[in-house]
């Protein structure tokens, strides 16, 4: 049972997402620089931040590196939060938003006035599996953990559900094209914060790519299909003996991008509204966390926004908005069938397909992209859910006020 009480939300901010590229976007500045426009421009949006008790959590996927000896510490001492302890946690890709998990659970029992929790992922110089975590790269260990590669699940997904090449393709040009309408649009200005970098300020996403058709990604050659031939497809067919095959559905053009990018939301009681100098925005009603069929890799997300409904006596036809961690096209299909979800309440404004994915930041990013979508359209309630690898699943649910 999830019961939360006198949880806020007072503001979310991320930077732009731009992709992993050295030399490009966000590339030139270090997980800990990405994080300081952020914090100062909180300061700015919430002067009285600094002077009530609380905590910082940041989820970060790959800690190694520059991400690598509490990050979030490291950022917010250097940025003047001194008197926050803060922590870095890893839940893969669902991070960002069990650090809002944690941040709500705190703040319900008292523990802390506020919390900031957010993420950062800087791709670009701190690549996935960057780590070496024997869990991915030693396939023993791998096989032992249950671990399969995101790619071979997502293809293993369509599969089981029968989604052809066809239908990835045209729900990733779908992201594509409402990605492109929204920063058309400006509906993403609210919570981004421009960075200043060696190649002058960026104040928007790079990732989506305007312009694609069906005809241009029927082109791409599948992702896994090699890899599946070492072994792993045999074995997976061993498993589910309705299957003749693992149809190989997935490409670069509808799988989600690698990018940089930073999140960082701030979370209070209704009591510390008069010492942030903000009124809240939203409420969180409540969490799940969720571990399903690691085979399946990425439909926890899917488990746990289930298992979330039902804690609070609602269904999917109860919500306004949804966002899902679009972390394949087939996975993302799955869900809005699951839930019987209509295009004008699904990722709205795109998705990991096309805006990209800074693993360990994505869950806050998505909850600010709930608020704001909310208040645009002068909606109420929002489901917000990402799927991890292994299974795992992390959903939030967001009332505005």
């Amino acid at each position: 049972m999830n019961a939360l009480d006198n949880v806020y939300i007072y503001e979310t901010l991320r930077s732009p997402r731009t992709k992993a590229k050295a030399g490009t976007g966000l590339s030139g500045l270090s997980s800990i620089e990405i994080m300081l426009p952020l914090l100062n421009e909180l300061s700015n949006r919430a002067p009285g931040a600094k002077k009530i008790s609380g905590d910082m959590i940041l989820g970060s996927a790959t800690q190694t590196g520059e991400q690598g000896a509490n990050v979030a510490k490291l950022a917010a001492n250097t940025a003047g939060w001194t008197h926050l302890p803060a922590m870095s946690i890893n839940r893969y890709c669902t991070s960002a938003l069990d650090a809002m998990a944690i941040a709500a659970g705190k703040i319900s029992m008292g523990v802390d006035q506020a919390v900031l929790a957010g993420g950062v992922e800087m791709m670009s110089r701190t690549p996935m599996m960057s780590d070496k975590a024997p869990g991915f790269m030693d396939p023993q260990i791998a096989t032992a953990a249950h671990n399969l590669p995101l790619g071979i699940g997502a293809d293993l997904i369509a599969s089981l559900q029968g989604i052809s090449r066809e239908e990835a393709d045209s729900f990733a040009l779908r992201s594509q094209e409402r990605a492109c309408t929204a920063i058309a649009e400006g509906r993403f200005k609210r919570s981004i914060v421009a960075i200043e970098t060696e190649h002058g300020t960026i104040d928007s996403d790079n990732a989506p790519r305007a312009g694609g058709t069906l005809e241009k990604l029927a082109e791409l050659q599948p992702s896994f299909a090699k890899m599946g031939a070492m072994g792993i497809d045999k074995a997976l067919l061993a498993q589910y003996k309705e299957l003749d095959e693992i149809k190989h559905i997935h490409h670069a053009g509808n799988s989600p991008g690698m990018v940089d990018g930073a999140s960082l939301n701030l979370l209070g009681n209704k009591e510390s509204a008069d010492a942030l100098g903000l009124k809240p925005r939203g409420k969180v009603l409540g969490f799940a966390n969720a571990s399903g069929d690691p085979r399946l890799v990425l439909t926890g997300g899917i488990d746990a926004a289930e298992k979330l409904l039902a804690t609070h006596n609602m269904t999917a036809k109860d919500i306004d908005l949804m966002e899902f961690n679009e972390s394949f096209a087939a996975t993302s299909i799955h869900c809005q069938r699951h839930f019987d979800l209509q295009d004008d309440q699904y990722n709205v404004n795109g998705g990991a397909l096309s805006l990209g994915h800074p693993m360990g930041a994505t869950g806050a990013m998505l909850v600010g992209m709930a608020l704001d979508e909310l208040e645009r359209q002068d909606k109420t309630l929002a489901l917000v859910a990402v799927s991890g690898a292994i299974g795992i699943g992390t959903a939030m649910l967001v009332e505005r006020v």
